[in-house]
C-alpha cells in the first residue's frame, strides 16, 4: 500500500479554496493516490485503508452542487398489502465515493451537510445528511471493503437500517393535494452516527472496483430490508446497469 494511503484524509485540501462542487472531490491528486490505491488494497491488507478523523473535514463547506446525480421517484408495491415509496439514483463510481464523503462529513462534523442537484429532470433537487446524536463523534474511522450481501448480512445482525425520507424542498411550504409526491423533492437522511457510518460504508462498497454488482436495492422489511419502516426504499445504479443506461446522463 502507497505510503500516502496510510494518513488521515483531508478533504478540505482536496476541495481546495472555493469549490463546492461534489464532482471537484475526486479530482485532486492527493485524493485520488489515497482513495485508489487504500481501496485496492484494504481487504488484503492489515493494514488500514482510508482513515478519517474529524480534522480531516476541517473547514469544509456544507454545501456541494452537482448536475450529475439523477433521482426517479415511483413506488414499490407489496401486494394489496403495502406501497412504498421507492427512489431510484444512477451515477458513476466517482460521485458514489463523493457522496459517501459527504456523508461521512456529517457524523464527523455533527452539521448538517447536504448536496443541491442543478438539474431540472431529478425527482430530488436537495440531499440532506444530519446526524441525530451529535454528543457521538467518531475519534477514527477506517474503511475496508466488505461485499454488499455481507454487509447486509451484517446490518440484520446488528438490527441496523436506515432512516431515508422524501420532504419539503422548503420547510414553509406545502405540497399541492393534487402534487404531494411530486412536490416533495427533499431527500433527508437522517440517522445515528452508526447509521451514517454504515450508509458511507455502503456507498463505497458499492462503488469499489472488486463490486460485482451495479444495482443495489435497500427496501422495507416486507422485501430485503435495509430502511426502517416509513423510510423511502432506495436503488442504486451504476454505468453497467439497465438502470442506468435508461436514464440521460448528457449532463
Amino acid at each position: 500500500m502507497n505510503a500516502i494511503s496510510r494518513t488521515p484524509f483531508d478533504f478540505h485540501a482536496a476541495l481546495g479554496s472555493n469549490q463546492y462542487t461534489l464532482d471537484q472531490i475526486n479530482w485532486h491528486p492527493h485524493h485520488a493516490a489515497l482513495y485508489t490505491d487504500a481501496l485496492l488494497d484494504a481487504e488484503h491488507s492489515a493494514s488500514d485503508g482510508v482513515v478519517l478523523t474529524a480534522a480531516s473535514f476541517h473547514d469544509c463547506p456544507h454545501t456541494y452542487t452537482t448536475s450529475r446525480l439523477l433521482f426517479q421517484k415511483s413506488h414499490h408495491t407489496y401486494g394489496n398489502v403495502f406501497r412504498s415509496e421507492l427512489l431510484r439514483l444512477s451515477l458513476n463510481a466517482s460521485l458514489c465515493t463523493s457522496l459517501a464523503f459527504v456523508c461521512l462529513q456529517a457524523a464527523f462534523t455533527a452539521q448538517t451537510t447536504q448536496v443541491e442537484i442543478m438539474r431540472k429532470d431529478s425527482g430530488v433537487e436537495k440531499l440532506v445528511f444530519t446526524c441525530t446524536d451529535k454528543s457521538i463523534i467518531p475519534a477514527v474511522w477506517a474503511y475496508h471493503y466488505q461485499p454488499l450481501a455481507a454487509q447486509r448480512e451484517a446490518l440484520r445482525a446488528q438490527h441496523l437500517s436506515f432512516d431515508l425520507f422524501l420532504t419539503m424542498a422548503d420547510d414553509n411550504e406545502f405540497a399541492h393535494p393534487e402534487r404531494w409526491f411530486a412536490d416533495r423533492t427533499k431527500w433527508l437522511c437522517t440517522g445515528t452516527t452508526a447509521q451514517l457510518l454504515a450508509f458511507a460504508s455502503l456507498l463505497l462498497n458499492f462503488a469499489h472496483p472488486l463490486n460485482p454488482k451495479p444495482e443495489w436495492a435497500l427496501e422495507s422489511s416486507l422485501g430485503v430490508g435495509g430502511v426502517s419502516t416509513g423510510s423511502a426504499e432506495l436503488e442504486l445504479f451504476l454505468p453497467a446497469s439497465i438502470g442506468y443506461l435508461l436514464e440521460d446522463h448528457t449532463y
